[in-house]
């Protein structure tokens, strides 16, 4: 009656006492220490300490073929989710199955496994949690679980721990694929875990392989019955609640233009113009303040850029800018014009002359004169 009224998912101590007396051969870290089940670090000294081949909860292959044949065929994709050295995932490849992964993330485990299945089984070190990221969504039949779920539910802040193994196992599963999901854990506690994560994202069934007699009753009487047992838990993978909403909210999400926080446009600017030389020509140099980074902005003139023009001032005459209209925008290239110095006085007249540097171009303003245009006053004294 005590275990029903306290929340499954606030239990970690339980998890480590299911562990500690299921399998006395991993020989779990007292609690509070910093070398847990849950850690690479333990699991490679572990398996460095005991390099045989392991099946935890004493099932091994051969007494779950029958359990798990029926929902696999040689052409079926299947991944060992958290291998250890068990020797499943080379059997299952054996007995005739073409696609098997077996993923781990102790170094140690992944490299026996390879020694031991050879080029049959694809063996990779990888986080469960980040099996979406590495596999991509909706890739395999069938995913096998003994024993991961319940180290994972180890970990600080276990629920979000195990919602995120559930949510990784369902992300990678094809719709209509089977979770087979072995642990001394029973319905009570985690039927209610895979209701939630996704939300009717499984239709679960579970049954008794095996009961361990030689567990102590004073252990079993004071959690559970249920903890004398090994269950299996065979979980068709659906589609969860709101999953197509939310799918589709992200597809969108990736495809509309987003702000880009990390995103740093390029910085530059214009120097001042330097004073007239003696052809009448001044110049400017670009320079990029701040550079593009993370896939920011360019500016669209290369730093140490040189400009040149003709300038104004003494005997170089006057530039003229062309005017802007009221509300008129600088859109395209600029027209580029100069006045060219006046002439000596000849009979009591001047005359200057207007060059077009540069012409507009993409609509941009234009000159106020034409290439050429002259202008002539009068010079005399009155």
């Amino acid at each position: 009656i005590w275990l029903k009224i306290v929340r499954p998912m606030s239990m970690p101590w339980l998890a480590t006492l299911v562990w500690a007396v299921i399998d006395n051969s991993a020989r779990p870290t007292p609690l509070g220490s910093t070398l847990v089940p849950h850690t690479p670090l333990y699991w490679n000294r572990f398996y460095a300490r005991s390099p045989d081949a392991h099946d935890w909860y004493q099932q091994n292959f051969s007494t779950l073929n029958k359990e798990i044949k029926p929902y696999v065929t040689s052409q079926s994709t299947v991944v060992d989710v958290g291998c250890g050295t068990s020797d499943i995932a080379a059997e299952l490849a054996a007995s005739g199955v073409k696609h098997v992964t077996a993923i781990d993330f102790s170094d140690v485990a992944v490299e026996l496994t390879r020694v031991r299945t050879g080029q049959e089984v694809t063996v990779l070190k990888m986080d469960a949690l980040e099996m979406p990221l590495e596999f991509g969504r909706r890739v395999f039949h069938v995913a096998l679980d003994k024993g991961t779920l319940d180290t994972i539910a180890l970990r600080e802040g276990s629920e979000a721990a195990v919602s995120a193994f559930l949510l990784a196992v369902h992300g990678v599963l094809r719709l209509g694929g089977t979770f087979i999901h072995v642990s001394p854990v029973g319905p009570l506690i985690r039927m209610p875990q895979l209701r939630a994560y996704p939300p009717g994202g499984w239709d679960c069934s579970a049954r008794v392989l095996s009961h361990r007699s030689d567990l102590r009753a004073t252990v079993r009487a004071v959690l559970s019955d249920e903890l004398g047992r090994i269950f299996m838990y065979t979980c068709n993978c659906r589609e969860a609640t709101g999953e197509v909403t939310l799918l589709r909210q992200a597809e969108a999400a990736e495809t509309s233009v987003q702000p880009d926080q990390s995103r740093v446009d390029c910085e530059g600017a214009w120097g001042d113009w330097q004073e007239c030389d003696s052809k009448c020509m001044t110049v400017r140099r670009f320079d990029v303040l701040n550079s593009a980074r993370h896939g920011g902005q360019p500016c669209n003139v290369e730093d140490g850029t040189i400009e040149e023009q003709p300038c104004s001032g003494g005997s170089c005459g006057i530039i003229e800018q062309p005017a802007f209209g009221e509300g008129e925008l600088n859109v395209g290239v600029a027209c580029l014009g100069f006045w060219g110095p006046w002439s000596s006085c000849s009979d009591c007249s001047r005359t200057r002359h207007f060059a077009v540097i540069n012409q507009a171009q993409d609509g941009g303003p234009r000159c106020v004169h034409e290439d050429g245009h002259s202008e002539t006053e009068s010079c005399c004294e009155v």
